[in-house]
């Protein structure tokens, strides 16, 4: 029975104390911040999968660095069911997609945007769903929307032609884009006073980050 109690207790404080992340997206080459007040960041060195010839899936894994306050705590492969754990925080591999890497130059030829954004959400537009991500330029001057051909139709995309993305620009508190354009890749153009280029696609690794204090108490 006070085994029965300890566990149940456990649980409550694991509920109270701790904390999980399902869809922590970290597009190859790119570093995100853990949050959490844990000062962690986790870096995504590469991507890997592999394929059985008849094409289902026969792995897939992620290469890691984890950073606390810019300094390495923590590097490794993670999986499904073999995380690295650094610190009591948990890395699983869960999911990957396709990211794009965009860069943006505002009208001195600066660059102020230089990063990789994951396509792992869906949006459903002019009666069409489509894989896209969200970046935000300037002091929150704009939100960009990337979004790329729909995997749902039968057939091409007549609104965006493939190895393109779609741009949509919002101003704040703007339900309508400012701005809706094409890029095609490696191209460059000119959209609301910033020049924006489409770098590359490149792959995402979809984490589960799991911080639980209760876990140690739950195994005595």
């Amino acid at each position: 029975h006070l085994g029965l109690i300890t566990i149940l207790g456990a649980a409550v404080i694991g509920n109270v104390t701790g904390w999980r992340e399902d869809s922590f997206m970290v597009p190859e080459g790119s570093i995100r911040a853990v949050g959490h007040d844990t000062g962690l960041s986790v870096r995504n060195e590469a991507f890997v999968e592999a394929y059985y010839p008849n094409g289902p899936a026969a792995d897939f894994h992620s290469e890691l660095t984890v950073f606390r306050d810019g300094r390495e705590v923590g590097r490794g492969s993670v999986r499904v069911n073999d995380p690295l754990i650094v610190s009591g925080v948990r890395f699983h591999q869960a999911f990957f997609g396709p990211a794009v890497a965009m860069r943006v130059r505002n009208a001195t030829g600066d660059i102020v945007f230089d990063d990789r954004i994951p396509l792992g959400m869906t949006y459903d537009g002019d009666g069409v769903s489509r894989n896209g991500g969200n970046f935000v330029l300037g002091n929150r001057q704009f939100a960009v929307f990337v979004l790329v051909p729909s995997a749902a139709l039968q057939g091409p995309d007549p609104s965006i032609p493939a190895g393109s993305v779609r741009l949509e620009v919002f101003a704040p508190r703007q339900p309508k884009p400012v701005a809706v354009e094409t890029l095609a890749q490696t191209e460059r153009r000119v959209i609301v006073s910033y020049e924006f280029e489409f770098v590359r696609e490149v792959q995402f690794s979809g984490l589960q980050i799991v911080s639980d204090p209760s876990v140690n108490v739950i195994w005595i």
